[in-house]
């Protein structure tokens, strides 16, 4: 918006919360679209625009809007970061990353039904030291996931 203030009398941010890719094509319907613009008219228009396109338009402010890229970063970035990463470690063993499929579909499936604390499962949670020590130690050729690992790890027990 402080980018556009400066150049244009009418202006607005039109915000797709999706990530996107060559390789899939994105139904737009689905796809939250969040609008912003210097003035309540300018808003109505981008309104109309997005009631088009999508169907679930919300109204952020810039701050707002920042947070939310930033969470959507953890949720889709991330995420699929540590996607690849257990695809690596199953590649090592010479396993098929599709043994994980059906894992990442109940996950992302629980994500959107309940709150995600409520469903976290794993070592970390459960505070089995043995397990998560285990694991560290079998991420010494790795040592940047092994960081991550007990990161992330430290991090989910604060919820227990």
């Amino acid at each position: 918006m402080d980018i556009l203030a400066s150049k244009a009398k009418n202006y607005g941010v039109f915000y797709p919360l999706q990530t996107f890719s060559i390789q899939k094509a994105v139904d737009f319907r689905s796809v939250p679209i969040c609008i912003e613009a210097n003035s309540p008219e300018n808003l109505i228009k981008l309104k109309a625009l997005a009631d088009i396109i999508s169907e679930q338009v919300v109204s952020v402010d810039s701050t707002q809007r920042r947070q939310l890229h930033l969470a959507a970063v953890f949720v889709c970035n991330f995420v699929n970061h540590f996607y690849s990463i257990g695809e690596k470690l199953l590649q090592e063993q010479q396993l098929d990353y599709s043994l994980l499929k059906p894992l990442i579909l109940e996950t992302a499936q629980k994500a959107m039904q309940f709150s995600p604390p409520t469903v976290q499962t794993g070592p970390a949670v459960r505070g089995n030291a043995t397990i998560t020590d285990q694991h560290l130690k079998m991420l010494e050729q790795h040592p940047e996931w092994q960081q991550l690992y007990e990161l992330i790890s430290r991090d989910i027990s604060l919820l227990r």
